[in-house]
């Protein structure tokens, strides 16, 4: 053999020493091909916890979970000469439209042909049960239960709140809590305790051959986590009483609250008109519910309990009575004398009680505005009458004390703090510092003027 050939022969032979050093190492030593062959086999099931319950004061079950069932098709398991009819029979679908669902567009990286994709949701319990009876004639597709909302009884809507898809803004906050298509609370309870009720996911990892099938469980379950359930919520609701106050609003517009006065607890609290909870169910068919809702003039959305903004009329007069009583302006044998409308200079402000002479006690049972009118100017102009800024702090702090112009912080969300008008405010309407007078805001003694107050903080006072 000439040199040239044990040269060739050398080489042959070193390249080749050369290529099972570098398999040896990728096989034993370099361990990221291992992984990235083994992620390619496994698939990783997020288990959905079961949301956390929500009771009554007197332990009433309130909000509860029902199954829902979604069907999933892996398209490389999928038997193209099974006749599709009865599956869309059961599904309520025609056979263009089936073929529209199982032909994805396979360049969107949202879709593998081996990986599970959503086919069908929201499938009642009847269509469930007559999918599992054929499911073996069609590969590939398999049924998933979630559980969604459902509400004992059609009321405390604006309480309760419901729950919705996450949406973009809120995956973009980078939590990892949730992931696209997941619901959590959006409005009422289901908002405020979100953190409480959601529960943690879990997660098994299932290992799939280059098919998409199944072949057991990765590692026997390691790494595996159970999923765990939100906590239950007990409210200081009491349901019987919130039916009772729905009912006595039915066809009207306006807002009702029952406070216990010993703990602040809310008994019952609504708003009217409402709607029935179970509409907005993700089990429903809520987009059409919650387009008809939102789109309608009387807004049952709109909590008028803690939103609307409403002048507390003579139910201020009690507040202003002990706020006179408490500054020594005001005694309970003080007596003020009514001609039937207060004046002052060529202005009247009229009185619908009957003329007399009244005190504090008298003048609430007859909510006689000429007492509470004089009983007003007295205050703001206790440290004179070209000084009226100060006299109104003094009201409007109290004012504060009584919760009002602030919010009340309960548990629910977007609650309206309201309008208790203080210097600054008249100062900006009147165009200059202190260039108003009692005379200008004397509408506030009977509570009117700019004064707003929510239905809740007046239920509060």
């Amino acid at each position: 053999m000439d040199r040239r050939a044990y040269i060739l022969q050398g080489l042959v032979i070193g390249i080749g020493v050369l290529i099972f050093l570098r398999l040896a190492y990728m096989q034993l030593i370099d361990k990221s091909y291992r992984t990235q062959a083994v992620s390619a086999t496994i698939e990783k099931y997020v288990i959905e916890p079961s949301r956390g319950l929500i009771y009554d004061r007197n332990g009433e079950l309130l909000v509860y979970n029902q199954p829902s069932y979604d069907l999933y098709l892996t398209f490389n398991l999928l038997d193209p000469d099974a006749d599709p009819q009865a599956l869309c029979d059961i599904l309520g679908i025609t056979l263009a439209e089936y073929q529209h669902r199982v032909n994805k567009d396979w360049k969107d990286i949202k879709y593998a042909k081996s990986i599970p994709f959503l086919f069908y949701q929201k499938i009642d319990e009847i269509a469930n049960a007559q999918l599992q009876e054929i499911l073996h004639a069609y590969p590939g597709f398999s049924t998933k239960v979630s559980s969604v909302r459902g509400y004992s009884h059609p009321n405390a809507s604006h309480a309760l709140g419901y729950l919705s898809e996450i949406d973009q803004a809120r995956l973009d906050e980078g939590s990892g809590l949730y992931a696209t298509g997941d619901v959590l609370g959006v409005a009422g309870l289901e908002a405020k305790y979100e953190r409480e009720l959601r529960g943690s996911k879990g997660a098994t990892y299932q290992l799939k051959d280059n098919f998409g099938r199944n072949v057991g469980e990765y590692n026997e379950g390691f790494g595996s986590t159970a999923a765990e359930s939100g906590s239950d919520l007990t409210v200081g609701l009491d349901i019987n009483l919130q039916v009772y106050a729905e009912e006595m609003m039915q066809g009207k517009i306006g807002s009702f609250v029952a406070i216990e006065p010993s703990t602040g607890e809310i008994l019952a609290i609504g708003s009217s008109p409402t709607y029935d909870p179970n509409n907005l169910s993700t089990n429903a068919d809520r987009t059409a519910s919650f387009h008809k809702l939102q789109t309608d003039s009387l807004k049952p959305f709109f909590n008028r309990a803690t939103m609307a903004k409403y002048s507390p009329g003579s139910l201020f007069k009690p507040i202003l009575s002990l706020i006179a009583l408490q500054e020594g302006a005001l005694q309970s044998d003080r007596y003020i004398t009514c001609k039937g409308a207060y004046f002052y200079k060529i202005y009247r402000w009229g009185c619908h009680a009957d003329p007399g002479v009244r005190n504090v006690t008298g003048a609430i049972q007859k909510s006689c505005n000429t007492f509470f009118f004089t009983v007003y100017r007295e205050l703001i102009d206790k440290f004179g009458f070209d000084n009226p800024e100060q006299g109104l702090q003094l009201i409007t702090d109290h004012l504060y004390d009584f919760g009002l112009g602030n919010v009340l912080n309960i548990d629910l969300p977007s609650e309206h703090q309201g309008l208790i008008p203080t210097p600054d405010f008249y100062d900006d309407m009147y165009d200059g510092k202190g260039d108003w007078r009692s005379t200008y805001i004397i509408s506030n003694a009977i509570g009117q003027g700019e004064m707003e107050t929510t239905v809740l903080q007046m239920a509060n006072v």
